[in-house]
């Protein structure tokens, strides 16, 4: 059976939708967790130089790896901050309308 090829339009359709969905899924809470801010992490980040000084090679790595983890995720965070979930709610909402019933 010969596959049909999506039309310009449902590509921009599932473009949409999929840009909602990763949005909504970075930016959902998760239980059991405090919400991560940027000020927050620069804190932690602050708080680990002193801590290097002087510590053991172990420590020194596991240190080193938290302020790794942390910038990853200061960056993620401004990133997702960046994104402006009303514009893609509304493409969504565009798109999602002609599905539903």
């Amino acid at each position: 059976m010969d596959r049909k090829k999506m039309t310009e339009n449902e590509k921009v359709e599932v473009a949409a939708v999929r840009a909602y969905l990763k949005a909504l899924e970075q930016n959902a809470p998760q239980p059991g967790r405090r919400r991560r801010t940027p000020e927050n992490l620069k804190r932690q980040l602050a708080a680990l130089a002193p801590m290097l000084e002087g510590a053991s090679i172990t420590k020194r790595l596991d240190l080193i790896q938290q302020r790794i983890n942390l910038e990853t995720d200061l960056k993620a965070l401004q990133q997702a901050g960046s994104v402006d979930l009303s514009a893609l709610e509304a493409g969504f909402a565009t798109h999602a309308a002609a599905y539903g019933g």
